[in-house]
Order: C-alpha cells, then sequence, then structure tokens
C-alpha cells in the first residue's frame, strides 16, 4: 500500500512538472506572434454575450466612444 501512495505521489508530482514545463515552453512563441500582427488603430472591439441588452449595449459603447476617443 505504501508503494502504491508513493506511486501515485510520484506521477502527480511528475505530470505537473512536465505541465509546467510545457506551458513555459509554449508561451513565448505565441507572445511573438501577438507582437508582430499587434499595429495602432482608433478602432476597439468589444465582445460581449448575445443576451446583453440594447440599452446597456449602447451606453457601453457611448462611453467608449466619448471617453477614449475610438470608434466602438
Amino acid at each position: 500500500m505504501r508503494f502504491f501512495r508513493f506511486f501515485v505521489v510520484a506521477l502527480v508530482l511528475a505530470s505537473s512538472s512536465l505541465s509546467l514545463w510545457a506551458m513555459g515552453q509554449s508561451e513565448q512563441p505565441a507572445t511573438e506572434a501577438i507582437e508582430q500582427r499587434r499595429q495602432e488603430t482608433d478602432q476597439l472591439v468589444i465582445y460581449s454575450y448575445d443576451s446583453l441588452p440594447g440599452t446597456l449595449r449602447r451606453a457601453i459603447v457611448g462611453h467608449f466612444e466619448e471617453q477614449y476617443g475610438v470608434t466602438v
């Protein structure tokens, strides 16, 4: 029974270490790709649910256009 517990703990530690290593490896190229595609614009895209009420949607759009001078 002790061997089984040791094996399970070792397996969990190994998988979490591998997962953390893999996340660190894949993070760098994705960031570089985003930086290459970035460009300066005066447009803002807001993503929301379809169930967002129209009055609230218009208020948000109006706020961003007035406050920040961007096209939403």
